[in-house]
């Protein structure tokens, strides 16, 4: 069990929020994780995600940014998918860094 630890799952989906939870959840005999709907791409999505964590007065042991974009979707014009890359590989993970510092810095 990894009951000293809570684990929030940043995600664009929230039906997969759920499962990736339920999942963790399961696997680590752990009642400690939940999910938050983040997209990187989307600096008001970013914003919203690091102020409930700062609201909630979540202090932060770690952050893990994993997200990344490699191949453009499917229909998405070239500079469309290099603003998606970039956003998402780069200034989302960045800003939300930054925002996040001081949950951070509390430890």
């Amino acid at each position: 069990h990894y009951d000293c630890a809570h684990v929030i799952i940043a995600i664009r989906s929230v039906i997969a929020g759920a499962i990736v939870v339920r999942e963790l959840c399961h696997r680590s005999g752990s009642k400690n994780c939940e999910y938050l709907e983040l997209d990187l791409e989307v600096i008001s999505s970013i914003s919203k995600f690091a102020q409930g964590i700062v609201e909630r007065g979540i202090a932060l042991r770690l952050l893990i940014n994993n997200a990344g974009v490699l191949a453009p979707p499917v229909g998405k014009k070239t500079q469309d998918a290099l603003d998606s890359a970039l956003s998402v590989n780069f200034l989302g993970p960045f800003l939300l860094t930054h925002l996040l510092m001081p949950q951070l810095l509390h430890f």
